[in-house]
């Protein structure tokens, strides 16, 4: 059980403050765009710039 928290924590891991705050991100536009209080070309835009900043961090 402590191995798979060490690695949820690790270099990579899910936990770790980029990918929260990749994901916060994610899910704050989505309910922006939900609620329709933002255009979905905005969405668009900007989920972009926030996966590929995720994943090409994490290529590292």
């Amino acid at each position: 059980m402590s191995e798979m928290i060490r690695s949820l924590f690790a270099e990579g891991g899910a936990l770790r403050v980029r990918a929260i705050l990749a994901f916060v991100i994610g899910a704050v536009y989505a309910y922006l765009a939900i609620t329709g209080e933002i255009p979905s070309e905005d969405i668009k835009e900007v989920t972009l710039l926030v996966i590929a900043f995720y994943f090409f961090t994490r290529a590292k």
